[in-house]
């Protein structure tokens, strides 16, 4: 197995527990970012928000990455100034924004 593969199986097996051990509400992920050297994510997220679901049906899943098995988006700075939707003519999704106080994701000393 290679080494991207490990990490896949180690994701899933990481979620799994965590469904398993505390049944969450809310399943959110930064994981849009992730794949094998391009960058694109090929981590199944949909196939594993299926299977979450099929135990806690309303359960939301929010993976940061514009794909369908996001229940809500979450835009960062700043906040949208238009309709948020996954794709054209499909309903409008509900979004949070991920906003620093600062110019910095982390902290840092004297940031604005």
């Amino acid at each position: 197995m290679d080494r991207y593969a490990e990490f896949v199986a180690f994701d899933k097996s990481q979620l799994d527990e965590i469904q398993r051990q505390y049944n969450p509400d809310i399943v959110w992920l930064d994981a849009g970012w992730v794949g094998p050297g391009n960058g694109l994510q090929t981590l199944p997220m949909d196939e594993w928000s299926d299977a979450a679901r099929a135990v806690n049906p309303g359960q939301l899943w929010v993976n940061r990455d514009g794909k369908v098995a996001e229940d809500y988006l979450t835009p960062e700075n700043p906040p949208p100034d238009q309709v948020l939707s996954f794709g054209l003519g499909l309903r409008p999704k509900p979004w949070e924004v991920c906003m620093t106080l600062g110019r910095q994701w982390a902290y840092t000393k004297n940031d604005t």
